[in-house]
């Protein structure tokens, strides 16, 4: 598509317009839910048990990609 057709833009804004109010709204920085009780939940305390894990198996992932 030409962003600088102004009308072919417009075509394309229309028929997406459901999947483009989708986007904007996981764009959105929500205020009004609860996400932690306090600030301290959001301190990085190092990973988890199950880091090593998931490090192995993303590691065995990359292998059979390349």
């Amino acid at each position: 598509m030409n962003a600088t057709n102004a009308s072919a833009l417009a075509d394309t804004l229309s028929h997406e317009r459901d999947r483009a109010l989708l986007f904007r709204t996981l764009a959105t920085l929500r205020t009004d839910i609860v996400l932690f009780d306090d600030i301290a939940q959001l301190r990085w305390n190092g990973p988890t048990p199950t880091f090593a894990d998931l490090a192995t198996r993303l590691d065995a992932a990359l292998t059979e990609i390349r």
